[in-house]
């Protein structure tokens, strides 16, 4: 079977899922390509030719200048004008499938509709709910997308009505391909079954496939130390804290980083590592190291490694890749209970997720974990365990292949 998958970049949550689902479904014995639209390419991924006009250009920057200035979060158009080519000979090699994946500011629906090979199935994985929204991208408690985003609170007076012809314009696109959802969580897969654009779907018709997690985490500990190229003590206590962009509102670091600079104990004796762009403001009673962004999982695994707990106050996370990737490596994690989150922990773990916003309470979690050594030790070798048994490669690629050959054999069968 012959896929191809399209995201934005392989960087970021949605980027690692593609390229690592794509690994699996080749080591199957499947044709799979991701193509992606920018940023680097390691060895199975290809770059997208950006063929637009300067006219194109010119609108997408117009429209993107006047989505800023409407907006009070982050929301993107499906009307953008972009044009893209694959550079291999389409009208040979059309594929089996067209997996979409991270589809946010970098094409239209117009664009992805040459894209895409006639009558050929389409997927759509769900890494954040744009695919059901009328623009915005981040789940803040509104379900307007259950009644066709009539007008959507994110964008200023009465530009909000704007939102429902763009639910509009994407819900005609996923009717007239008929696009087949994929969840990345159980609470993803519920929020689509909520959507008014796929009502007819009960929540257990639509299928869930999670993230694969690299088996370089799993040996993460036999890996070189991270504290010693660092030159932490080995009396510290070390934090790990990290996301694509660590300026991230909704990551919710900087935030986390005040209140633990307010617990005199920890404070004074942990160290703390973060991993992404950007940077945040410290307060001078903290201890920390930025390292940038780490795009290699072999660097991933060693941060990881080198924390005694990582810890993620993000204010929405559809699943939970950081913390899935933690726990292979045998670390401890604390974050809120939000969205998918609670799917992203083992079950030894549930006690130390916070309930959203406090970040006290999510302090005093991080504080429980480090006051039993020794437990803190099982609760990571436990965790690695839960990971390896429900996020190994082959498992995950065996279960979309599954949906793939389906839906294959559905479509045939008519």
């Amino acid at each position: 079977m012959k896929i191809w998958h399209f995201t934005k970049t392989i960087y970021g949550g949605s980027g690692q899922y593609t390229l690592r689902l794509s690994n699996a479904l080749k080591a199957l014995g499947h044709q799979s390509e991701v193509y992606v639209a920018e940023g680097g390419v390691p060895s199975g991924v290809q770059n997208l030719s950006c063929v637009s006009s300067s006219r194109q250009n010119f609108a997408n920057r117009c429209l993107v200048a006047a989505l800023r200035r409407v907006s009070k979060g982050p929301y993107h158009s499906g009307f953008r004008l972009d044009s893209w080519n694959i550079q291999d000979d389409m009208d040979s090699n059309y594929p089996d499938i067209v997996h979409l994946h991270g589809m946010t500011g970098w094409i239209g629906f117009d664009g992805l509709r040459k894209l895409i090979p006639p009558n050929t199935l389409v997927f759509w994985t769900a890494h954040d709910l744009w695919m059901l929204s009328g623009g915005c991208v981040v789940y803040q408690g509104c379900n307007l997308y259950q009644y066709s985003c009539c007008a959507c609170p994110i964008l200023k007076g009465p530009v909000s009505i704007w939102s429902q012809q763009e639910w509009k314009h994407k819900a005609k696109f996923i009717q007239d391909y008929k696009v087949i959802p994929i969840a990345n969580s159980r609470w993803v897969a519920k929020k689509i079954s909520e959507s008014s654009v796929f009502s007819h779907l009960h929540e257990t018709e639509i299928p869930v496939v999670p993230p694969i997690v690299d088996s370089i985490f799993l040996k993460a500990t036999s890996l070189p130390s991270l504290r010693d190229e660092l030159k932490i003590p080995s009396h510290r206590v070390v934090l790990g804290l990290g996301a694509r962009s660590l300026t991230d509102p909704y990551k919710g670091i900087p935030e986390f980083i005040q209140q633990l600079s307010t617990d005199e104990e920890l404070s004074h004796n942990c160290t703390i590592i973060l991993c992404g762009d950007g940077h945040v403001q410290v307060p001078e009673n903290l201890d920390c190291h930025f390292l940038g962004a780490l795009t290699s999982s072999k660097a991933l695994a060693q941060f990881y490694s080198a924390c005694d707990v990582f810890i993620s106050p993000s204010r929405m996370e559809t699943f939970g890749m950081t913390l899935l990737e933690s726990q292979a490596a045998e670390t401890p994690v604390a974050a809120f209970r939000v969205g998918g989150t609670p799917e992203a922990v083992a079950p030894q773990q549930f006690q130390y997720l916070a309930e959203l916003g406090q970040d006290s309470n999510l302090v005093n979690k991080v504080k429980k974990l480090l006051s039993d050594k020794r437990k803190n030790t099982q609760i990571g070798v436990k965790s690695s365990e839960w990971i390896r048994d429900h996020f190994s490669d082959i498992m995950v690629a065996k279960r979309q292949a599954y949906l793939y050959e389906k839906r294959t054999m559905n479509r045939n069968s008519t």
